[in-house]
């Protein structure tokens, strides 16, 4: 049977397509399944004054059944970090009362408690990345993504987060004595109670 040049080179065009949809769809398939321990029973702020950019982000991370909590901007976020322990947050640069940037100063200043000052921090931009990650590596955070966040890089960048932070928690208590010096047994105890409360929880969240 004749088939046309145009409609061959139609055909092709139609047969690359749906290689090039079927390859991202297994290497997506396979990246969800790499990163499923590492993010089991992990818990996520998402800091975002857009409603539709916050459920695009949650729709992504679905698949790992995480929990995930929302804040509209910094202001929000402080006092949310205040009450609950989170694993990492996913802070929008510009937003307004109090920005991505300001919130994370505020956070590393332990506006937001003491226990939390060394939280991992993803910033996420409109911005261009060569003008916004030098501001965001300044105030303290870990990792910047774009924005409309692409799947894959979203769940990367967290999960390289949340991986290194198990590591290093692991690493940093494992086998640790703490002697605490002071002749005040007023100072003493309090000091006490905040190391056990801040190893307990980084260890909890190995």
């Amino acid at each position: 049977m004749y088939v046309s040049p145009y409609r061959a080179g139609i055909q092709s065009l139609c047969l690359l397509f749906l290689l090039s949809v079927t390859s991202q769809l297994l290497n997506r398939t396979e990246i969800i399944a790499d990163h499923l321990e590492i993010f089991r029973d992990k818990r996520i702020l998402l800091i975002d004054d857009k409603v539709d950019d916050r459920k695009q982000v949650i729709n992504y991370l679905k698949p790992f059944h995480a929990d995930i909590d929302e804040a509209s901007n910094g202001l929000e976020a402080i006092e949310m970090v205040k009450q609950h322990h989170y694993d990492v947050l996913l802070m929008n640069l510009n937003m307004p009362f109090l920005n991505g940037y300001e919130a994370t100063e505020a956070i590393r200043d332990g506006k937001a408690g003491i226990l939390s000052i060394d939280i991992p921090i993803i910033g996420h931009t409109v911005d261009p990345l060569y003008i916004a990650r030098a501001k965001t590596e300044k105030v303290g955070m870990q990792g910047l993504i774009t924005k409309p966040v692409q799947e894959v890089d979203l769940i990367k960048s967290i999960g390289s987060i949340l991986n290194s932070k198990y590591f290093n928690s692991t690493l940093a208590f494992s086998g640790l004595t703490v002697m605490l010096v002071d002749d005040t047994k007023v100072i003493r105890l309090p000091l006490r109670w905040l190391l056990e409360k801040e190893m307990e929880k980084k260890l909890l969240s190995c």
